[in-house]
């Protein structure tokens, strides 16, 4: 029963899927300047990788 309702929901979306290539897309608005949203971006790839480095040091010193 869930394979034909599944094939079904699949065929009615395919149906409409030509509908959806016109519809408006809607972006979200940025705040900010470039740089400002730029700084955070690095701010949060630092803070990845201090956290990859800090699991990985620990991983280290555990199997010495």
């Amino acid at each position: 029963m869930r394979k034909a309702s599944a094939f079904v929901v699949g065929i009615l979306e395919g149906m409409a899927s030509p509908s959806r290539i016109f519809s408006p897309v809607s972006y979200p608005k940025l705040t900010g300047s470039d740089m400002d949203r730029l700084r955070g971006d690095v701010k949060n790839v630092g803070a990845d990788f201090r956290r990859v480095i800090q699991r990985e040091h620990g991983k280290a010193s555990k199997q010495k």
